[in-house]
């Protein structure tokens, strides 16, 4: 570490201007350092030239002489006016454009989503009708063998819709061919009990195994699985439409 410690309460007498040599300079000390009037004295000997003379060297167009035109003047207000309406007129225009084109997008968009919406909603009741159709299956096969293997239970059913029916002289009653067979063996009883309160008994290829008809003058009974079937899906039919909540979730 330096032991140099400056003097802060020095003052020198007087100001002297010294030059010093540059570094690099072979053999400079401060023997031949040259005093500052000396310079100066030599740069007064090679001389000068007035800044106007080197302006006007270079030309009153420029400050490098390369002819570039001086800036223009500040805009007038009503040029800006002008500017700022026509930036407002093309920023209007173009904000139209974009709407425009959004609203484009968005009716593609709706259009692509009821579609998908709709082929769900048609997904959705093709599968509740496809279950509706195995259940259908389901219980005709059901009732159909109980009835066969049980006949009194079919003449069960036709007492029963028998039961308060004002019946009139042309009354019959009309049987699928396997199920009379089966009750001309099994019940006999309940034909006789029919034909004596006028009815007609007769076979009807139409009707499935299990069902049967009472066709009076004034009224017919329905008694065929199949119809009772098909009236029962005609109502259920509007809970097995899909609705869009159902769609959406």
């Amino acid at each position: 570490m330096s032991s140099f410690r400056p003097d802060i309460e020095a003052e020198a007498p007087t100001f002297v201007a010294t030059s010093y040599a540059p570094r690099g300079w072979e053999g400079a000390d401060s023997a031949n350092a040259t005093p500052l009037g000396a310079l100066d004295a030599q740069q007064s000997a090679i001389g000068t030239e007035p800044l106007d003379a080197v302006d006007s060297a270079i030309g009153p167009e420029s400050v490098d002489g390369r002819g570039v035109e001086p800036m223009p003047g500040a805009p007038t207000a009503e040029e800006i006016e002008a500017l700022e309406q026509a930036a407002f007129a093309r920023g209007v225009e173009s904000a139209r454009a974009a709407n425009a084109a959004l609203e484009a997008t968005c009716r593609t968009v709706d259009a692509a989503v009821a579609e998908l919406r709709a082929a769900a909603a048609a997904r959705i009741t093709e599968n509740r009708n496809l279950v509706l159709d195995l259940a259908a299956d389901l219980v005709r096969d059901w009732v159909q063998q109980e009835l066969a293997t049980d006949p009194s239970r079919q003449a069960a059913l036709v007492d029963q819709a028998l039961d308060g029916l004002e019946l009139a002289d042309g009354a019959r009653l009309t049987l699928a061919t396997p199920d009379l067979d089966r009750l001309r063996e099994a019940a006999p009883e309940a034909l006789a009990r029919w034909t004596e309160a006028g009815l007609g008994v007769e076979a009807d290829e139409a009707l499935s195994p299990g069902g049967f008809r009472v066709i009076a003058p004034t009224s017919t009974v329905e008694g065929d699985i199949d119809v009772a079937l098909s009236r029962l899906r005609a109502s259920l039919a509007p809970a097995v439409a899909a609705s869009d909540p159902e769609v959406e979730g």
